[in-house]
């Protein structure tokens, strides 16, 4: 009679258990702030009075407590935060990992694409990043070129997601780095059984009704000196709305896109805004309202260009730096620039 007692003390608490964490879940924002209220719930509750019972409400307790120490470590997922995923807008974040270069992208779909990770100990930061937003799936990942600035970052990230897949262009052996990055990134898509695909000019990655996700650069049949040319330029198309991601590539590139249709709302500048990029007729070609740099503070490269930011002045494009502004979120309809918010 009393374990069907103790049984059924121990059931009742268990039910006030659930219903205090739903509450708690809806009532608060803070994760950490939710667990302590459900902690203290769980201790004020007043069954089961028998001591097996107040041991059983102890050890929830100490349980739960673990568990929040684990989502402030990143080792769980924040269950109190979920994406906030809109059928008519798209959010571009071009993340601050100083003197690199790192976008993720929320779409309308639901489906995420995060583009380079800046060098290896950014990765931390674009994880965190990601998980403030409720993600646990980044659907697929774009490494630009094999620059340590671009896809360091990515080891790390791809290790602790679950990754749809891995775009990146075809770079000729005799640009391709002999660096231990590259190795790295290979291994850590090798361990992960990610498949890797090689884009170039006119490949879709992704595409639906409204959204279209495409390598505009490089061509297929390409020939540079420098591997920063076979960057892989992203073109975003979300109704009439356009967002250019560049990586590194600079004037030869550029130059074999002309005559392409290539306006846009927001572009990316490349190769982190320095003078080898953005020529003229790629910045007239483009058109962009709004301009985006990514780049580290007191930079040894001096970058951004003073020229080059002359230019976009006098064009009166908005021009937006990770060094002055950090992290910055564009959300984007399919008509208009709806929302855009910086960290500094």
């Amino acid at each position: 009679m009393k374990r069907k007692k103790n049984a059924l003390e121990n059931t009742r608490t268990l039910l006030a258990v659930v219903l205090i964490a739903f509450f708690c879940r809806e009532i608060f924002t803070d994760t950490l702030i939710a667990c302590a209220a459900l902690v203290a719930g769980i201790m004020l509750f007043p069954f089961p009075r028998s001591t097996r019972g107040k041991l059983f409400r102890l050890i929830l307790s100490v349980l739960i407590s673990i568990y929040a120490v684990g989502i402030y470590s990143e080792v769980f997922p924040d269950p109190i935060i979920h994406p906030d995923i809109d059928e008519s807008r798209i959010r571009i974040h071009f993340i601050d990992v100083g003197q690199g270069d790192s976008t993720f992208i929320e779409f309308n779909d639901g489906e995420t694409m995060l583009i380079d990770g800046g060098t290896e100990e950014y990765g931390a930061v674009i994880s965190k990043y990601i998980q403030s937003l409720g993600y646990t799936r980044i659907d697929y990942v774009v490494g630009t070129h094999p620059h340590a600035d671009h896809i360091g970052g990515l080891v790390p990230v791809i290790q602790k997601y679950d990754i749809g897949g891995y775009y990146t262009p075809q770079i000729p052996d005799h640009v391709t780095p002999d660096t231990y990055t590259p190795v790295k990134l290979d291994q850590t898509l090798k361990n992960k059984k990610i498949q890797t695909t090689y884009i170039a000019r006119d490949d879709v990655i992704l595409e639906n009704e409204d959204l279209s996700v495409k390598c505009i650069s490089p061509k297929p049949d390409a020939y540079y000196e420098d591997m920063n040319q076979y960057s892989a330029m992203i073109s975003i198309i979300f109704g009439r709305m356009r967002v250019i991601i560049t990586g590194d590539a600079g004037k030869q590139a550029e130059y074999d896109l002309v005559g392409e249709n290539l306006e846009c709302e927001v572009l990316r500048l490349g190769h982190h805004g320095s003078g080898d990029a953005t020529s003229y007729s790629f910045l007239d070609q483009t058109s962009p309202n709004i301009a985006v740099i990514s780049v580290g503070i007191d930079n040894e490269f001096y970058d951004p260009n003073p020229t080059l930011l002359s230019r976009l002045e006098d064009k009166g494009i908005d021009v937006f730096r990770t060094d002055l502004d950090g992290t910055k979120q564009i959300t984007l309809s399919k008509y208009d620039i709806i929302d855009v918010q910086k960290e500094k």
